[in-house]
């Protein structure tokens, strides 16, 4: 279990190789020396070669030479309650020159869908929830309505992406600011049951949405507002957002709209740009954080710290 806590935590540093970043990258032997830079990865490679490694690609982004490796990266690493390295390469914004720093904010994808477990865990911990019980049991009734089998469909299902839905993807994306209540989006997107649950591995951005929904329905609260109370603000994850369009955090919305998305046309060597693309994730339990660097690091000491601060007791954040 400690391997794969270590596993998560290695997704949250490569999970903002996203879009950005700017730090010149100094000529070799004029650099000071990193105070982690003997510290060897998992790799094998010391934090030292690690960050020049990472600036001989920066090297390779230059505008008047028209080459692209990237539009932006950030990169943090840490070990313990220590970042033992941050790199910011690339731009944000190329039309308005903004580089990408520890205010750049990026879309943190799947890895939402850990809020979800871990709020379901901290649920399981106080007795609300039983992982094994048919989550038909929390939701509203008759809320599935292209269901295949009478199987029940437990949390622990829906976190081991068994529950036997196939894959949905283009309903959980709209262009759309107009956000819909989390159950009617639900209900409106839910896929077809193709398997018996338990028979067949198959990720789901739908279970993890409707686990998150699970979670509203206990608790009696947004989800969104569930994860603000209990997982942002107690680890002073002030530039975090979850809703959908951001709503939940002004200064969140106002930074992710300067970033712009990018394509590379590989026969012309230059960057296209596809300007901020806000699209919406309704289903967001699945899929909607959006942060800094630094937030995201914080939330992967947490879930990596003895002292298990997410949690009442560390056999939680173990059985997690």
């Amino acid at each position: 279990m400690k391997k794969m806590i270590k596993r998560l935590a290695a997704v949250f540093c490569a999970g903002t190789v996203l879009l950005s970043c700017s730090v010149t990258a100094a000529a070799e032997g004029d650099a000071p020396p990193l105070p982690y830079g003997d510290t060897v990865l998992p790799s094998g490679m010391t934090v030292a070669e690690f960050s020049q490694t990472m600036d001989k690609l920066a090297e390779t982004n230059n505008i008047n030479k028209g080459t692209y490796a990237y539009a932006s990266a950030e990169v943090g690493i840490f070990k313990g309650d220590d970042t033992i390295f941050t790199g910011y390469y690339g731009k944000v914004n190329y039309a308005d020159d903004i580089p990408a720093d520890e205010n750049s904010v990026y879309e943190w994808g799947s890895i939402t869908k850990t809020f979800v477990w871990v709020s379901v865990m901290q649920l399981w911990e106080q007795g609300r929830i039983d992982l094994e019980r048919d989550v038909r049991e929390y939701l509203p009734d008759g809320f599935f309505r292209h269901l295949s089998y009478d199987d029940p469909i437990t949390m622990q299902n829906l976190m081991d992406h068994n529950a036997g839905w196939q894959e949905t993807v283009r309903p959980v994306i709209e262009k759309t600011d107009s956000i819909r209540p989390l159950e009617k989006v639900l209900q409106d997107i839910e896929p077809a049951q193709v398997n018996r649950p338990g028979e067949v591995v198959a990720y789901s951005n739908y279970g993890a949405a409707v686990a998150g929904y699970v979670v509203e329905c206990i608790t009696g609260q947004p989800f969104s507002e569930y994860v603000h109370e209990n997982i942002f603000r107690p680890l002073g994850m002030e530039h975090t957002s979850i809703s959908p369009d951001h709503s939940d955090n002004t200064w969140v919305m106002q930074q992710r709209g300067k970033t712009h998305s990018y394509t590379i046309d590989m026969m012309f060597e230059n960057l296209i740009d596809y300007g901020s693309k806000l699209e919406y994730v309704e289903a967001y339990p699945a899929g909607a954080a959006a942060g800094t660097l630094d937030d995201m690091m914080t939330y992967g000491k947490a879930l990596m710290s003895d002292d298990a601060p997410l949690f009442r007791d560390k056999a939680t954040q173990e059985k997690l």
